[in-house]
């Protein structure tokens, strides 16, 4: 396989998982076990709010670099994407590895994921 054919499964592939990192939690976190649950303190809601927008609008930042002509989609940019949204990720790994640590759970009581 060439270069320039496994750079393009490179950034496909990255892209997709970049896509599913934003708009899976995007879609899911908006309902009722989440920003619309009446147990939820206005304030948790407004950090959750946050942090979605803040995922969303970073992912067509994310998805130029790897595809954009001024960064020439270079097989630097790619893994540099690749990393920052394998940190993303990671981030809700270690939350569900230190629940019981900090308090939390997945789900709020009476309600499934």
């Amino acid at each position: 396989m060439t270069y320039e054919k496994k750079l393009l499964v490179a950034k496909t592939l990255v892209s997709l998982g970049l896509c599913m990192y934003a708009l899976i939690p995007f879609a899911v976190d908006f309902g009722a076990s989440h920003i619309g649950s009446e147990h939820w303190t206005p304030h948790a809601r407004f950090h959750l709010t946050w942090v979605l927008y803040g995922n969303l609008m970073a992912l067509p930042v994310m998805l130029w670099a790897i595809w954009g002509e001024n960064l020439h989609g270079t097989g630097r940019s790619v893994r540099l994407m690749a990393y920052l949204g394998m940190a993303f990720t990671m981030g809700f790994y270690v939350a569900v590895a230190s629940r019981a640590r900090i308090g939390v759970e997945l789900h709020d009581p009476g309600m499934s994921i």
